[in-house]
């Protein structure tokens, strides 16, 4: 859920969390679905991969959020725009599908440095790949507190 005033998500939880714990509060039986699902393996893959095959070679673009990554598919779709869920979540198991790729990151205002460090990590294993300072260049410290996107920056920068 994204909150209508600042386009940030709500950090509510996922939905088959929120009704397993209504049902398990209200002493209901799970659905046999939430029971498979709660134990179904996790495959960590990035939210936008399934547009890799006609993706015709383009260059790959790696965001935090889902969001960001709708937004700038139709603001730049000269690139593959992936996300990966989460600052934290950049990591080689995510992006192992598209390792053969030119890869350019554009982590949230604040995830700069870290992102930096895992891009090292990722380039000693065969990743081609590279940080993004668009932001980093061009933000006021307000919008680092707010923790400003690619896409924050084309939306609101650039009216």
């Amino acid at each position: 859920m994204y909150d209508p005033g600042t386009g940030k998500r709500q950090k509510n939880g996922w939905i088959h969390t929120a009704l397993k714990n209504r049902l398990s509060r209200k002493g209901q039986t799970l659905p046999e679905w939430l029971i498979n699902y709660e134990h179904a393996p996790k495959i960590p893959v990035p939210f936008g991969l399934h547009l890799l095959k006609e993706s015709c070679g383009k260059p790959v673009a790696v965001v935090e959020s889902a969001k960001t990554g709708v937004i700038m598919t139709a603001i730049q779709p000269k690139a593959l725009w992936l996300a990966v869920g989460s600052l934290s979540n950049l990591n080689e198991q995510r992006l192992k599908e598209v390792k053969d790729f030119e890869i350019v990151l554009y982590p949230d205002l604040g995830g700069f440095e870290r992102w930096i460090m895992k891009a090292d990590i990722l380039k000693k294993k065969g990743f081609k790949i590279a940080v993004s300072e668009l932001l980093e260049s061009n933000s006021k410290s307000s919008e680092n507190k707010a923790g400003y996107d690619i896409a924050d920056f084309f939306l609101i920068k650039n009216n």
